[in-house]
């Protein structure tokens, strides 16, 4: 709360709660359903089908997320588009980002891999704090933290792409360097 104005405070606290309302909504009770229906299938060889149907039914959702989420912004508080217009826009980027890291993690809880769930969200965690020390440090606006932030949630799904993408990359690779 040090870094930015108490306005920029509760615009914060108004984009991030649009931000959780819309990636709650483009959800809706997917990963349960697909995490039981990969979990009855072989854990070596998923149904492609299910995979990217998931993916896709999810990033179609979160683009209807993230639209109305800026419509509704804009109607309601015209004030803070008008003032963090781009920001915001670019802010909200993050939920179709994030809806497509979840998508994977789906079939990392289905394969009861948790390594890189916990792995990709404690990198997106870390990317949030060390932006703020660099906001803090370097005394950078709060447009320039709203337009950095999509970046946490890419950084997830590049962790989660990355496992996905080498299924043979051991759990425990965080042993050969601790």
């Amino acid at each position: 709360a040090r870094l930015f104005s108490v306005e920029e405070v509760g615009a914060y606290a108004l984009l991030i709660t649009s931000y959780l309302m819309a990636e709650l909504l483009s959800n809706l009770g997917l990963d349960k359903i697909v995490i039981r229906e990969l979990a009855k299938q072989n854990a070596e060889s998923p149904d492609s089908r299910i995979v990217y149907s998931t993916i896709a039914f999810r990033l179609l959702s979160a683009i209807i997320a993230y639209l109305g989420c800026l419509l509704l912004v804009g109607w309601i508080y015209p004030d803070i588009m008008a003032r963090y217009g781009m920001g915001a826009v670019v802010f909200f980027t993050t939920i179709p980002i994030v809806a497509f890291a979840r998508s994977l993690e789906c079939i990392f809880m289905a394969r009861e891999r948790m390594f890189f769930v916990a792995l990709s969200q404690f990198c997106e965690r870390l990317y949030v704090v060390l932006l703020l020390i660099a906001i803090w440090f370097l005394d950078l606006n709060f447009n320039f933290f709203l337009l950095l932030f999509p970046g946490a949630g890419l950084f997830r799904a590049l962790v989660q792409g990355a496992a996905f993408r080498w299924p043979k990359a051991p759990e425990n690779f965080g042993r050969y360097f601790f």
